[in-house]
């Protein structure tokens, strides 16, 4: 491309720009984020006309902003995700609309759902059980830990007093074969 034919382009950028609305406008009017308009811009380009200002900003013409408002429909009001749209806008076909025998919910669909709310209130009820009796568990661990505790402590004082009085006995008998010794080499006798 040659500056001859930048400039013309440019030229109608300006020309257009003046009257075609930023992201930032086009945004506000469709109650989106700029965010959301620039992602779907990026990802559906090639469906959304959009026009450079010499700033860079997008310009969108009303064929674009016709086209984001048929994108954000399908989006929020329908549940197209994103590349369900973009086979759509491919294909050039008008939207679908959901039925109102499509909307409306039967009673096996119903009943099937009472039944899942059963199971889920029925597992709550088996989880808080079980939860009480973690606890009752844990505190009954608690109080035998305890009992134990204080049985190794008492059978550890019997032992020190039988091994104390062990060796008050240990001490008499020693004493008394002393003074038995003592008492023949020095005794009367």
């Amino acid at each position: 491309m040659g500056k001859s034919d930048n400039r013309g382009s440019e030229n109608i950028s300006n020309n257009q720009g003046e009257s075609l609305p930023t992201v930032k406008q086009v945004a506000v009017m469709l109650g989106e984020t700029e965010d959301i308009i620039r992602n779907w811009v990026k990802q559906l380009k090639q469906y959304i006309p959009v026009t450079r200002a010499e700033n860079n900003y997008q310009l969108f013409t009303d064929e674009a902003i016709e086209v984001l408002r048929r994108i954000q429909r399908m989006n929020r009001n329908q549940g197209y995700t994103i590349r369900q749209i973009e086979a759509h806008l491919a294909t050039g076909e008008p939207e679908l609309r959901p039925s109102a025998a499509a909307a409306e919910v039967g009673p096996d669909v119903l009943a099937e759902l009472a039944e899942m709310k059963e199971l889920i209130r029925q597992q709550g009820e088996m989880m808080q059980r079980q939860a009480e009796f973690n606890q009752e568990l844990l505190v009954r661990l608690d109080k035998q830990q305890q009992l134990y505790e204080k049985a190794v402590m008492d059978r550890n004082e019997q032992v020190n007093a039988a091994l104390q009085e062990f060796r008050e006995v240990r001490a008499l008998q020693a004493a008394a074969s002393e003074r038995g010794f003592w008492s023949r080499l020095f005794g009367k006798g």
